[in-house]
């Protein structure tokens, strides 16, 4: 799955999500002396670039299974937001599973958007086992967080916005959780120009 599955996923998801800003940043520009750029997807519907994966995959089952209602996901947070925001969207019901130990927080934010929200386990691996059961005994799709081709396509239209808004990249820098994001983004950079340097960042955890 190369850029023209990207594409595709752009064709399916553009008139529904943000065309975020790619933002010129003075401060980090100075620090490492070099033009630096951020993609702003913390203003992309839902708040995060989830949104882009997940109305990308749920287009996609429609278009295979036209007759689906129903989808489930395990997440803490983003991908949930995002699932329960596309299934709205295109008129499905969604059902998300998350570990006993999500945050008091997460929980609120989650119930407030009306989710239909399911505990399981303490883990979040426990979490999503139990969820892909869930929907292979009740004949419905699950929606994987990170590890689905159609999930990642939709991450990748990220590159296919920045290649229009900034003309020249040397390096690129994303953030890393499951892979969902950085995996298709590396693959389109470097396919278009294999010099770009992509490094994936991770949080520093406290001491």
């Amino acid at each position: 799955m190369m850029y023209p599955n990207v594409k595709s996923a752009y064709e399916n998801i553009k008139s529904e999500i943000y065309f975020t800003k790619a933002l010129y940043s003075n401060e980090l520009s100075k620090r490492v002396d070099s033009e630096v750029f951020l993609k702003l997807e913390n203003q992309q519907l839902t708040g995060s670039f989830k949104i882009r994966g997940a109305l990308n995959k749920l287009k996609v089952l429609l278009q295979s299974y036209p007759d689906i209602k129903k989808v489930v996901t395990a997440s803490t947070g983003n991908h949930a937001a995002a699932v329960s925001y596309a299934a709205w969207k295109l008129g499905l019901n969604e059902i998300i599973f998350a570990p006993n130990s999500i945050s008091e927080s997460k929980r609120h934010n989650l119930k407030k958007q009306n989710i239909d929200l399911r505990l399981y386990g303490n883990q979040s691996v426990e979490t999503e086992v139990y969820a892909r059961l869930f929907a292979e005994e009740n004949k419905l799709p699950f929606v994987h967080p990170y590890n689905d081709l159609d999930i990642i396509a939709g991450q990748g239209t990220i590159a296919l916005e920045l290649m229009q808004q900034v003309d020249r990249f040397d390096a690129v820098y994303v953030p890393i959780g499951g892979g969902g994001l950085i995996s298709r983004n590396f693959i389109l950079f470097k396919s278009l120009n294999p010099q770009i340097r992509l490094s994936a960042v991770s949080r520093r955890m406290p001491q």
